[in-house]
């Protein structure tokens, strides 16, 4: 009887050892992770493009893009997309930049047509004319203090943008960028850490977001652009902390096409 009580005692001690062990492995490896995620936003969404085969350039050709100063740099002079075709497929105006709000769709936007002619119009004549087979959105950075301490405002206005284009043009696919991360919170009334915080959680507002329209989907090209803490990273930095570089642009485009909508 003794000699049996003794080895239930060594199962039960050795049981217990083998638990406690696998509870520390499995805190190691949780620690690593967050390690390795720290300061980044993981959003799981099923609106969220997945990795495709490469579409190719044509499938960018069909794009057009419209959104703050991050969108507008792509056809800057000598940006990647500073051609008589990039031309049309940014829609921006002579300030290069705006803010989402209720007016979006009366601010102008420089819209030039297949034959080269360019005529300042409102956006929402844009959007009539063009009928784009897809238009890629990128809002949230302009204003983003004000939008996560009141989130139904950025959300409703942003539905209301998107919910107007898909009116106007009903075959239009729409996606939304992630805000881009930044370096330099210089322009800004929190810090860089928080500003970074601030920008990953209305990501993932932006994701929900897309999930309610069947015909809008959430690009996570925000992804290729940070580093480990979760910023800019300093290679696609174009000097102030916020605005990109040639090599950002097209990391972002390629992430496009190989993120493709099926």
């Amino acid at each position: 009887m003794m000699k049996l009580r003794t080895i239930k005692n060594c199962i039960s001690a050795a049981f217990a050892a083998l638990t406690a062990s696998l509870l520390l492995l499995l805190c190691l490896f949780s620690v690593e992770i967050q390690k390795e995620n720290i300061g980044a936003s993981v959003i799981l969404s099923d609106a969220m493009l997945g990795e495709s085969a490469d579409a190719g350039e044509e499938y960018l050709t069909r794009m057009v893009f419209f959104g703050e100063s991050t969108t507008a740099h792509l056809a800057r002079t000598g940006g990647v997309l500073d051609t008589a075709a990039g031309h049309r497929q940014v829609w921006k105006d002579a300030s290069g930049t705006r803010m989402l709000n209720r007016r979006i769709l009366a601010s102008t936007v420089d819209y030039t047509d297949e034959n080269g002619i360019c005529e300042c119009i409102p956006f929402e004549e844009a959007v009539m004319r063009a009928q784009p087979a897809y238009m890629v959105l990128s809002f949230g950075l302009n204003g983003i203090v004000g939008f996560t301490e009141n989130v139904s405002r950025f959300t409703e206005t942003y539905r209301y943008l998107i919910e107007s284009i898909h009116t106007r043009s009903p075959s239009t696919r729409i996606s939304l960028q992630s805000v881009y991360p930044v370096r330099s919170a210089d322009n800004f009334s929190v810090d860089v850490d928080t500003l970074n915080q601030k920008i990953a959680l209305l990501n993932g507002h932006i994701a929900t977001l897309a999930e309610a329209l069947p015909y809008v989907r959430y690009a996570d090209t925000a992804s290729v652009l940070s580093d480990a803490s979760g910023a800019l990273s300093v290679q696609y930095d174009s000097g102030d902390g916020i605005h990109l570089t040639n090599k950002a642009y097209e990391k972002i485009l390629f992430y496009l096409r190989t993120h493709a909508w099926a």
